[in-house]
């Protein structure tokens, strides 16, 4: 189990990781739609952008889902002696009100997280997908 500053280099390594992936492709979508409102042909097509994208995506789900249980697994740690009210009632300060101890630390992990830089940069990936109408389940037909 990582520890200390162990565990905020590789929150830094997450962060990183996830915003140069969002900087790279947002910057490479303006370049596409720059060239595209000029008329001129682009070597990659929209469906090949967007399968980049959901395979990005994917690998960012697994980047943010692993963060997410560091972040429980640190919190849980670092919460052993206070009660289950008392994290009920943080939880519930946090804006996500629980019923058990599993539950609030869940939702204090998640409020924790969400903060971070590399949540915050996968979420706005996930927003840019979103707009394009890319999302990580495929449609079939």
């Amino acid at each position: 189990m990582l520890t200390g500053s162990d565990v905020a280099a590789v929150r830094a390594e997450w962060a990183g990781a996830l915003a140069a992936t969002r900087d790279q492709f947002l910057a490479e979508d303006r370049f596409r739609r720059a060239v595209n409102g000029r008329g001129t042909v682009v070597a990659e097509s929209a469906t090949a952008a967007d399968t980049r994208l959901r395979r990005l995506l994917y690998e960012g789900n697994a980047l943010y889902h692993q963060g997410l249980e560091e972040t429980r697994t640190e919190l849980a740690d670092r919460s052993r002696a206070l009660s289950t009210s008392q994290l009920c009632l943080d939880s519930e300060v946090a804006g996500f009100p629980s019923a058990n101890r599993e539950e609030a630390m869940s939702f204090l992990a998640l409020a924790s997280w969400q903060h971070t830089p590399g949540a915050m940069a996968f979420d706005e990936l996930a927003a840019h997908a979103a707009r394009r109408g890319v999302c990580l389940l495929a449609e079939r037909y």
